[in-house]
C-alpha cells in the first residue's frame, strides 16, 4: 500500500491522507485539522514511508502567516527523521483544483474543515484528479 498525507499549515493545519494499493486508485481515506497548540499530532500523523505535500509558506505573500512556519518546521523535522519523501507546493497550486467541476461531491465531505479541503486540494493536484476514487466518503477526525 502507497500513502501520501497533504497539509495546509497555520493556526489551524489542515491534513488529508491518501492511500492506494497495487490494483486499486488512490482514495481519500480520512481527513481532519488541529489547531497550533496540538502541533505534536503532526509526528503521529505522518507514517513512515509515506509521501507528504505541504503548502509553502510564501513570506512576501499578503496572506503570510508565520505560524505555519512552526508547523512547516514540525512537518520538515518528523520528514527527515523517518526519510519521508517531502515535496513542497506553492499555494497557487490549489486554485484551479477549487474549480474542478468533478470535485463537486468531495466537497461536501469538509462541512466547517476548510483547511482540510484545501490540504485536499494540495493531494489531489499532485496525484492528479484522475487518479483518485472520489466515490467512497472517507474518516473524518476532528
Amino acid at each position: 500500500m502507497q500513502s501520501l498525507i497533504a497539509f495546509d499549515p497555520g493556526q489551524t493545519t489542515g491534513w488529508c491522507r491518501f492511500q492506494h494499493t497495487l490494483n486499486t486508485p488512490w482514495r481519500v481515506v480520512e481527513f481532519g485539522q488541529f489547531p497550533l497548540e496540538e502541533i505534536q499530532v503532526v509526528y503521529e500523523l505522518i507514517l513512515p514511508a509515506e509521501t507528504v505535500v505541504y503548502e509553502q509558506i510564501q513570506m512576501l505573500h499578503l496572506g503570510f502567516d508565520p505560524v505555519g512556519l512552526q508547523v512547516i518546521g514540525a512537518i520538515k523535522l518528523t520528514c527527515a527523521l523517518q526519510e519521508n519523501t517531502l515535496i513542497g507546493q506553492s499555494p497557487g497550486n490549489i486554485s484551479g483544483a477549487k474549480l474542478w467541476p468533478d470535485l463537486e461531491d468531495a466537497r461536501k465531505w469538509f462541512v466547517r474543515q476548510q483547511h482540510a479541503k484545501d490540504a485536499f486540494y494540495h493531494g489531489i493536484t499532485r496525484l492528479g484528479l484522475k487518479a483518485v476514487d472520489l466515490t467512497k466518503s472517507p474518516r473524518r477526525s476532528s
